[in-house]
């Protein structure tokens, strides 16, 4: 990601950059190995027998939501590009990004996992009307609202973490 903003010229007066970016990226495989393990040790059958968790949450963020993050900021800034607009203050945005998605998928924050909805789930017609203007603009907007959804997501699983009752779990 970091490779599309500096070019050719100016890659080695940004020596320093890359080698945050090869860090970073090696920190975020890391951790979405380490969160793939943990998924498969919670959920091994062998190792918890009969005990189902009770709540459909995600433990940390879950990595296919991770890796839509990384695309989507991948997609942004290319649209930004062919705007020709300045990408030099963007490039100092993804390094904290990829840090904050990668420790978020070691943490302990709950991320709704949407396992109950299904097509039987019914809905007033508010939201419904929402979902569908939502709908709307992610087709015509696609680089900046899969953004807006990804963050969207990861925001709210901290927003709901830090607002939890003390010494309770989420609901």
């Amino acid at each position: 990601m970091i490779y599309l903003i500096i070019s050719p010229t100016q890659a080695s007066e940004y020596q320093w950059f890359r080698n945050i970016g090869w860090f970073i990226a090696f920190v975020y495989l890391l951790c979405a190995a380490m969160r793939l393990a943990r998924f498969n040790v919670i959920t091994n059958p062998y190792i918890h027998p009969g005990s189902k968790e009770s709540s459909k949450d995600f433990v940390g963020l879950p990595v296919p939501a991770a890796a839509s993050t990384v695309a989507a900021t991948v997609l942004f800034i290319l649209k930004l590009g062919e705007m020709d607009r300045g990408l030099k203050s963007w490039a100092l945005a993804l390094p904290p990004l990829m840090l904050l998605v990668a420790i978020l998928m070691m943490s302990r924050v709950r991320y709704p996992s949407g396992k109950n909805v299904n097509m039987q789930t019914q809905t007033k017609l508010r939201p419904f009307v929402l979902f569908l203007v939502v709908g709307g603009l992610v087709v015509f907007y696609k680089e900046f609202a899969a953004l807006g959804i990804c963050l969207g997501y990861i925001f709210f699983g901290l927003i709901r973490y830090v607002r939890r009752p003390a010494g309770g779990k989420s609901a």
